[in-house]
């Protein structure tokens, strides 16, 4: 039996088997995923990315250079505070500007999706949270669930 790439992809996320890459790997799996160390940043309640992770990105499309065999998708999640229907449009805004931003360094549209997750995987449970103790431990876990992650999502045959 075939599985598509499409099959093979839900699969792969529904058992797990995504795994953190570096931009030094050389061996990638569907379903792969980058957290970069430093945090793409926007301005305050806006899509537009702060001049400050210009560097971050464009290492980011250094990588994508070297390996163009990937299809990623930028996702944007944010923490569990605010309005999660206005949030959610911003993730999206902002996950479409950064997808823009590396269509204009020169990585093909065709490379890349986007997509704003809302506070649907946060990688700290607000119950997590509450139990900290002081309250720059729970600003900085709220910090952690807004990110800009890169998932490999497929393959260039």
């Amino acid at each position: 039996m075939k599985l598509t790439a499409t099959l093979l992809l839900m699969f792969c996320i529904s058992m797990g088997f995504s795994q953190s890459f570096s931009l030094n790997d050389t061996s990638f799996t569907v379903g792969d995923i980058y957290r970069p160390d430093t945090s793409i940043y926007f301005d305050y309640d806006s899509p537009q990315i702060l001049p400050r992770s210009h560097h971050q990105l464009d290492i980011i499309v250094e990588f994508l250079e070297k390996n163009s065999e990937l299809i990623i998708e930028v996702g944007v999640q944010r923490d569990t505070r605010g309005s999660a229907r206005y949030s959610t449009c911003l993730d999206c805004n902002r996950a479409r500007s950064v997808k823009q931003y590396l269509i204009d360094k020169g990585i093909p549209e065709n490379r890349l999706q986007d997509k704003g997750y809302g506070e649907s995987q946060p990688i700290i449970s607000d119950a997590e949270i509450n139990k900290l103790k002081t309250a720059r431990e729970k600003e900085e876990a709220h910090a952690t669930n807004r990110r800009v992650e890169f998932k490999i999502v497929g393959f260039i045959e």
